[in-house]
């Protein structure tokens, strides 16, 4: 597989729990244009160089972690000690309920989307199984997980022969609908315009 998993750990329900690595279902950029920021003179692409005011330029494995714990003193954190200090429950996918497809208004999904498959041998059968389950009963999963150093919200779905997981929004980030709903009016249609617009749709 030539892409590599962003997130790894276990998707869990009840007492089952299921190893399982997350990728990214996004092509990246592709088809969306884009601007390049170019010198007005002479049209060279602008450069955005990563500097040591000692060293001067620096390669990406020349920088490391550090946190600020007094003016212009740092303490180096290794990426391996970050790694440490995750706790259980930043490697699970902890999935609280199931409902029917459609419960959760896509208003509230995110443009974030990852496929989930089993990681190794051993986790194919359990995997399978929540798959068989989840499509016999025709249900999504709402569940909680730990990613980029942030509790997210996820739905979780089959999709295929994978099971596909949504990062979803709080309520708090989207602005209530009945604050735009003044710019629309109350206009009255007539039958014979509502049987045309059918026709169009």
């Amino acid at each position: 597989m030539a892409s590599r998993p962003v997130w790894k750990g276990f998707l869990r329900f009840n007492l089952v729990s299921v190893p399982v690595r997350a990728y990214n279902a996004m092509v990246g950029e592709g088809g969306k244009i884009s601007f390049n920021q170019l010198h007005k003179g002479c049209n060279a692409r602008v450069q955005y160089k990563k500097s040591c005011p000692v060293h001067g330029e620096l390669k990406t494995s020349d920088i490391v972690k550090g946190y600020e714990f007094a003016d212009d003193q740092y303490v180096v954190v290794d990426e391996s000690e970050l790694e440490k200090l995750r706790t259980p429950r930043d490697r699970n996918i902890e999935i609280a309920c199931f409902f029917t497809p459609g419960t959760i208004d896509p208003q509230y999904h995110t443009d974030r989307h990852l496929y989930l498959t089993p990681d190794g041998p051993p986790a194919q059968k359990p995997y399978a199984l929540l798959m068989a389950a989840m499509e016999q009963q025709r249900v999504e999963a709402f569940a909680q997980v730990v990613m980029n150093n942030r509790e997210q919200m996820v739905l979780v779905r089959p999709l295929g022969r994978l099971l596909a997981m949504t990062v979803l929004n709080y309520g708090w980030q989207m602005k209530p609908v009945d604050e735009f709903e003044a710019e629309v009016a109350d206009v009255k249609v007539e039958a014979k315009e509502l049987k045309l617009a059918k026709t169009l749709t």
